[in-house]
């Protein structure tokens, strides 16, 4: 994936995940709120929600990132088996990370185990399709001078 295409794939993803993670949270999809961390790690206590919305987004920016050039190397394995498979780590770290023990699996975390499992879906199959097409020397080139038929 060239550079641009990357960095404008990862900004997209950036701005519809944090969107999404509002959505849940103003809708009560979710019993927690993303922005809470600033809260328990005592990280700008004072600041105004949009600022920490942003901060948000500046994180899941740099993960997305980072998980967009990992999932070029899973380009052998089925896109479905790794997205769900990555899914439910990504949700289990999160949710674990929240409450603190296990007791995260309830009928309230299924909204947002079924938006990062679909979100991974769609970084896997982008990330992969990328690797095909311009590295791997799939794609269609146009024929030479040479080749001509005259």
């Amino acid at each position: 994936m060239n550079f641009k295409t990357y960095l404008v794939t990862t900004l997209f993803a950036t701005i519809l995940f944090t969107g999404t993670l509002l959505f849940l949270k103003v809708f009560k999809f979710v019993n927690w709120s993303p922005i809470g961390w600033t809260k328990r790690f005592h990280l700008f206590p004072n600041e105004h929600p949009v600022v920490k919305w942003i901060l948000l987004a500046i994180l899941i920016f740099m993960t997305i990132l980072i998980m967009l050039k990992l999932f070029s190397y899973t380009k052998r394995i089925n896109p479905v088996f790794t997205s769900v498979l990555i899914g439910l780590l990504i949700w289990g770290f999160i949710e674990w990370v929240i409450k603190g023990d296990f007791s995260f699996i309830k009928k309230s975390s299924l909204p947002f185990l079924a938006v990062v499992i679909i979100f991974c879906r769609a970084l896997v199959e982008t990330s992969v399709f990328h690797e095909l097409a311009f590295h791997s020397g799939s794609r269609n080139k146009l024929p030479s001078q040479t080749d001509m038929i005259k």
